[in-house]
C-alpha cells in the first residue's frame, strides 16, 4: 500500500487535476462589452463538494486509495504532502550496508555530532594523543 500511495501522492497530473477541481473563481463583478476588469481577477476559493467528488474519483473505487485520500482535507494539505522531502536515515546513508559502523553511528543524535565526535579524534590522533573511546561515549 505504501508504494501505491506514494506513487499516487507523487503524480504531478494527481496534483494538477485536484488543484484544478477545487479550486473556482469567486462571483464577482466584471467588465462588461468585452473590457478587461478593472481590479484583477479575485483568488479562487475552496470548493468542499468538489474536493470530495475529485477524491472519489480519483480513487476510483479502490478503497484503500480511498482511505488514503480521505485524510486530506484540502488540496493544500495533500499538496504540502507530496511537496514535502522524504525523511533520510543520514546513519544508514553514512553507514551503508555495515551493521557494525550502523550501530556506533546510533550513538549520535545527528550528522553534527558525529562530525565533532570524528573531528576530536583526528585530532587527538594528529597531536599523537590516544584515543579513549570509554571517555567519548560516557563523558
Amino acid at each position: 500500500m505504501n508504494f501505491a500511495r506514494n506513487r499516487l501522492l507523487r503524480s504531478t497530473a494527481f496534483v494538477d487535476r485536484i488543484v484544478g477541481a477545487c479550486l473556482i473563481p469567486e462571483e464577482g463583478e466584471g467588465g462588461g462589452g468585452g473590457t478587461p476588469p478593472a481590479d484583477p481577477a479575485p483568488a479562487p476559493t475552496f470548493d468542499a463538494e468538489a474536493w470530495k467528488t475529485t477524491r472519489v474519483n480519483l480513487a476510483g473505487g479502490d478503497a484503500e486509495r480511498a482511505k488514503v485520500l480521505e485524510a486530506f482535507e484540502t488540496p493544500d494539505a495533500l499538496f504540502a504532502r507530496v511537496t514535502a522531502p522524504e525523511p533520510v536515515d543520514w546513519r544508514k546513508a553514512m553507514a551503508g550496508d555495515d551493521p557494525e559502523e550502523l550501530k556506533a553511528l546510533e550513538r549520535y543524535a545527528d550528522p553534527a555530532a558525529a562530525r565533532k565526535a570524528w573531528k576530536a579524534a583526528t585530532a587527538e590522533i594528529s597531536a599523537g594523543g590516544k584515543v579513549d573511546p570509554w571517555r567519548e561515549r560516557y563523558a
